[in-house]
């Protein structure tokens, strides 16, 4: 989480440690589909637990890197880094074991509601 963040919010249950955090930071490298590959590195240290990733996807129709982490037992972190321009949009989703599944497909709805104008 970047407290410096243009946009920053988060949500999740009224119970537990699951959440998503949404956040838009501008300002940041030029990075496209030209040198998205060097970003990787970069990004999978920033992350530090990594232990998934970086993978290579399109987040509305936008470069994206999603890099999974375990940073305890029983938990979960999924950030998938958007990337337009200087602008990067984050969605930071964590979720226990037992409710993956929920999380995983609630921080997809979320992810795939991205729209660039």
């Amino acid at each position: 989480m970047n407290p410096e963040a243009t946009f920053l919010t988060a949500f999740g249950p009224g119970e537990g440690l699951d959440g998503l955090i949404v956040e838009i930071n501008d300002g940041g490298p030029q990075v496209d589909e030209s040198n998205i590959d060097a970003f990787q590195e970069e990004l999978a240290a920033a992350i530090q637990e990594s232990t998934e990733g970086p993978t290579r996807l399109t987040v509305a129709g936008l470069p994206a890197l999603r890099i999974v982490a375990h940073p305890q037992p029983g938990r979960s972190r999924r950030v998938t880094s958007v990337f337009d321009a200087t602008t990067m949009y984050v969605f930071d989703c964590g979720y226990a074991t037992e409710r993956a599944a929920e999380m995983i497909e609630g921080c997809d709805l979320v992810e795939e509601s991205l729209e660039i104008e």
